[in-house]
């Protein structure tokens, strides 16, 4: 591993950002796990980089056995000063397993994502990832084995029946917020059937809620009683005359009216979802306001 390394003896990092790490030579990911007693837990592993021709696969992550759990996985990269060389996968599996992970946001020219030949993928998100070369369904996984995948979102295609694709509705990935909100295929996607479960997220909080889970590192919070909204955009950058649509999601499901307001001094809208195109060039606020009782 360019920064740890778990040999046969096995042992657990918990809770720590292992950022920054440059891969050299032989090297396998920022952290490499080779031992089934070894378990990587509720850290963020960012910005690291497979920086030469005979560094292996899986520049952010290498499982051979163990466990990954609860991860934020993101920012890490492929240098492409090193073609024709390609490192495949931000994450590379070929045994162990990885649960309620969130890889994101990392680039390579063949596959950004999983590169995956055995093991176990369960109740992660995959998204963000650039493929700059390959392109296509390589920015989510490679590898040839779709079937190890269960219960996880991933952008441009599901990568089998028992995972999803669709609206994330992240907080703010923009700032690098990656917690999903109301609306997100996210939330009570996942699966409880994992041994020793872990019973709290990548934030400390609650990780099962009437035995539903959520997909990826971060578990929607949602008080007895709370109530919450959020709003999404069929996409944040458009050109002038594009008809956009914004869609607001409330937790729990009821009743509501809902007020649109788009910033740019039009009439507003009402409803659930509202198509909308802007006639000239600039920033806008688009802002919600949603009211139980109908």
């Amino acid at each position: 591993g360019g920064n740890i390394l778990f040999s046969s003896g096995g042992g657990t990092v918990s809770n720590c950002v292992i950022c920054n790490c440059q891969v050299d030579w032989f090297g396998h990911g920022a952290v490499y796990l080779g031992s089934t007693a070894a378990l990587l837990t509720g850290c963020v592993i960012s910005n690291n980089v497979a920086n030469n021709i005979n560094s292996k696969d899986g520049f952010g992550v290498t499982i051979a056995d163990g466990r990954v759990e609860n991860c934020l996985i993101t920012g890490n990269y492929d240098n492409e000063d090193q073609a024709p060389r390609t490192h495949n996968g931000a994450v590379y599996i070929s045994g162990g397993e990885m649960i309620n992970c969130t890889i994101v946001n990392n680039a390579s020219r063949q596959v950004a994502g999983v590169q995956c030949t055995g093991g176990a993928v369960v109740n992660c998100v995959i998204y963000g990832n650039r493929s700059t070369v390959a392109g296509g369904i390589a920015a989510v996984y490679g590898g040839g084995k779709p079937e190890c995948f269960t219960n996880c979102a991933s952008d441009v295609a599901a990568i089998n029946e028992t995972c999803v694709t669709g609206l994330f509705n992240f907080a703010d990935p923009e700032r690098g917020d990656w917690r999903p909100q109301c609306g997100s295929i996210c939330i009570d996607g996942g699966t409880a059937d994992v041994v020793d479960l872990a019973p709290l997220d990548l934030d400390g909080a609650p990780r099962l809620s009437a035995n539903q889970i959520d997909i990826g590192a971060y578990e929607f919070q949602l008080e007895e009683g709370a109530f919450a909204a959020s709003l999404a955009s069929s996409e944040r950058l458009a050109l002038v005359g594009e008809e956009l649509t914004f869609s607001g999601h409330v937790m729990p499901a009821g009743d509501y009216t809902y007020e649109w307001d788009f910033g740019d001094g039009s009439a507003g809208a009402s409803g659930s979802t509202v198509a909308k195109s802007f006639a000239a060039p600039g920033l806008y606020t688009v802002s919600l306001i949603v009211k139980s009782g109908g």
